[in-house]
Order: C-alpha cells, then sequence, then structure tokens
C-alpha cells in the first residue's frame, strides 16, 4: 500500500473521445485514475482503452496506455564477476561440474 502523500501524485483524470455531437464535434469523457506507476520520459500515448472487470458483485474499472518511447542505452562498464563456489552445499538445484 502506497502512503497517502504519494497517492495525492498519482491521481490525475484521463479524458477520452466517447464519440461525436450532431455537429461532428468532439464527445468527451473522463474518469479518475491512479497510476500504477509513471509513464517513461518523452513517452508518447499511441492508444487507450478502457475496461472493467467483475470482481464479487462490484466492478473494476481500468484504463490500458499503449505508448512509443526511446528506451535510454545501458552503459555497461567493465568490471569484475565473483562467483561463490560455496553454493555447491547449499544449492542443490544447480548443476556443478567437479
Amino acid at each position: 500500500m502506497l502512503p497517502t502523500r504519494w497517492l495525492a501524485r498519482l491521481e490525475t483524470r484521463a479524458y477520452l473521445r466517447v464519440g461525436s455531437d450532431e455537429n461532428g464535434k468532439p464527445a468527451w469523457g473522463s474518469i479518475p485514475v491512479v497510476w500504477h506507476r509513471p509513464l517513461p520520459a518523452g513517452a508518447v500515448v499511441k492508444e487507450a482503452a478502457i475496461g472493467r472487470e467483475k470482481i464479487g458483485s462490484k466492478y473494476r474499472w481500468n484504463l490500458t496506455l499503449t505508448i512509443k518511447y526511446e528506451e535510454e542505452k545501458q552503459i555497461v562498464n567493465d568490471g569484475v564477476v565473483a562467483v561463490d563456489l560455496l553454493c555447491r552445499r547449499m544449492c542443490h538445484s544447480i548443476p556443478v561440474r567437479d
């Protein structure tokens, strides 16, 4: 469970086009949203869908976003790897050659 002070930052409203009026102007609907996690920097929303699932006698609504963004290239530094060979005594599921 997130602390209450975090929830204030993660709550917003999502506005989605739900149709058009008689003049062809967009009709918009909005729903409250609590973010699971923030969007990556520079992300562009390509598609949004609203769904619901029944849980007991209530419904849970969700918003699914398809986004496009450029992943930052991870810099791999030359380094050293250490292997603990004492695992042979404790890790029976790992095959070890003598």
